[in-house]
């Protein structure tokens, strides 16, 4: 028996969607307290004053404050380091730039961590 494939598309959704429901059930509401957000670079430098304006509207929306822990040194190396070690429960967060995730691989032989292994997600305030 051949499906059209229009049938196929809608029992794919449905078996992807049976899927996903069971963890959709037990997901649990976030954040549930304070998001630290590393800044790699030094307070009141631009990235961390423009990084603070984005957080608070991000806490007003979200209704949890953000923690600003800056750790600035070796062009945004040591701040995105500490992230990288942090637990991942989504509760450390570090402000990436090109320095850091990118130009630092050819400008430092032992950055600390892997620039690979940095998941990226963009913000939208």
């Amino acid at each position: 028996m051949r499906l059209p494939r229009r049938r196929f598309l809608h029992l794919a959704a449905v078996a992807i969607g049976s899927l996903a429901a069971p963890g959709l059930a037990s997901a649990q509401a976030y954040p549930t307290r304070p998001i630290q957000v590393i800044v790699p670079f030094a307070g009141g430098s631009a990235s961390d004053v423009v990084m603070r304006i984005l957080l608070d509207r991000m806490a007003k929306s979200i209704g949890q404050p953000f923690v600003v822990d800056n750790r600035p040194g070796a062009g945004g190396n040591i701040g995105t380091s500490a992230a990288t070690k942090a637990t991942p429960d989504g509760y450390t967060l570090v402000m990436g730039s090109t320095g850091p995730l990118a130009a630092n691989r050819t400008l430092y032989r032992n950055l600390g961590y892997s620039p690979d292994s940095v998941r990226l997600q963009g913000i939208d305030a």
